[in-house]
């Protein structure tokens, strides 16, 4: 039986007609997608031919008879039938925002806050003199146990206010994914991350050249080891824009904040005396909270050792602005040059990080194949560091 809170509540009295030119600014207005949850609604259809199939509700009901949804108003009858007081529904929310069970929820303002900023989304993203065209590479992996990535909304609103818009008409054409689902336990784990990561890098790079588009913008969610290789995939030679996810859970989640009150500075380090002659050393960078030597390996420990840590204090929001991770991977670079003026018969680099995955990515990108000692990147497991995955 169908709840009648559910049922549309239309009136059927006598309203305005909307003209064409009106439907046609609604329309344009919100690029053919429903305000609400933006599906596209000029859809292919069977029939050979283009449909549209989304409908122009009012806000304001068309009618101020008892019943018609949010009617009662002192908005005159042929202002309600004018594009300020009609938006662009699909069917479904059509439905929705008319139904007497949900029209609390669906007010006036609400409907019209919605519109707002819907239309607003579109006029910066189709500003196509500024914005610059990228193609999104997406990771996802588990985090405590649930799988989680960014969101093709997050990734949208990430985007438009950093001036970019996706190379391609569909933005899934413009989209590759890593998906990383093995836990990191299996003994087989390390060696599928680098034969996918490996394999998706190239898939990106490869269709953003055949667009002719430069840039690379990168959301990722994965282990230290993984993002580490990731930015090693990447390289510097490459553009590459990298968001990083906030603790927010809405559209905004992957923004970078438009203002920094201060940018981090960064210490280098060298302990355990005269080594030149050392042919291994451990590099740790602790940016989110100090690496705890206790939880390493003991020859790892007994190592000489390089650090890189925030002059101020650690924590999660180090990086939280994107010159934060700009002043982060300048420190980075000049720090790798210390070490290899500091050790020149160095072969080998044992990383050991404590940081966010931005500046995992970055410590990745700056390491310059067949020119540097080989890595070995180290991954936090049940409070002792492991090999995990080695750069050379």
């Amino acid at each position: 039986m169908t709840d009648s809170r559910d049922e549309a509540v239309r009136d059927s009295s006598v309203r305005v007609a909307v003209s064409e030119s009106e439907k046609i600014k609604v329309w344009a207005k919100a690029a053919g997608r429903c305000v609400i949850c933006c599906e596209y609604l000029i859809g292919e259809t069977s029939f050979f031919h283009t449909t549209l199939v989304g409908e122009v509700a009012h806000n304001v009901g068309a009618t101020n008879a008892k019943g018609s949804p949010r009617g009662d108003s002192d908005l005159d009858l042929p202002a309600r039938a004018l594009e300020p007081n009609l938006l662009l529904l699909c069917h479904t929310c059509h439905r929705k925002v008319d139904s007497r069970g949900l029209a609390e929820h669906y007010n006036q303002d609400m409907l019209a806050a919605v519109k707002k900023k819907h239309e607003s989304r579109v006029r910066s993203a189709t500003n196509f003199a500024t914005l610059a065209p990228t193609f999104v590479l997406r990771m996802g992996s588990s985090v405590r146990g649930s799988f989680a990535r960014a969101s093709d909304r997050q990734m949208a609103e990430a985007l438009r206010v950093s001036g970019l818009t996706h190379g391609a008409d569909d933005s899934r054409d413009a989209t590759v994914d890593i998906d990383l689902p093995d836990p990191e336990t299996w003994e087989t784990t390390w060696d599928r991350t680098k034969q996918i990561v490996s394999t998706q890098v190239d898939k990106v790079q490869r269709d953003a050249a055949l667009a002719r588009v430069d840039t690379i913008s990168v959301f990722a969610i994965g282990p230290i080891p993984t993002l580490v290789l990731l930015g090693y995939q990447l390289d510097d030679k490459t553009s590459v824009k990298i968001f990083a996810p906030s603790r927010r859970d809405d559209d905004s989640r992957w923004m970078w904040p438009e203002i920094t009150d201060s940018t981090p500075k960064f210490d280098t380090r060298i302990t355990d005396g005269d080594s030149s002659d050392s042919t291994e050393i451990l590099l740790t960078v602790g940016i989110t909270a100090p690496v705890r030597l206790e939880e390493l390996p003991p020859r790892l420990a007994a190592m000489p050792r390089v650090e890189v840590t925030p002059e101020d204090t650690f924590g999660p929001n180090v990086l939280s602005t994107h010159d934060a991770l700009e002043a982060f991977a300048t420190a980075w670079r000049d720090a790798f040059a210390r070490v290899e003026a500091a050790f020149p018969k160095l072969l080998t680099i044992h990383l050991v990080a404590v940081a966010p995955a931005v500046a995992a990515i970055e410590i990745g990108r700056s390491y310059m194949r067949d020119a540097q000692p080989k890595v070995i990147v180290y991954q936090r497991q049940r409070e002792k560091f492991v090999a995990a995955i080695m750069l050379e």
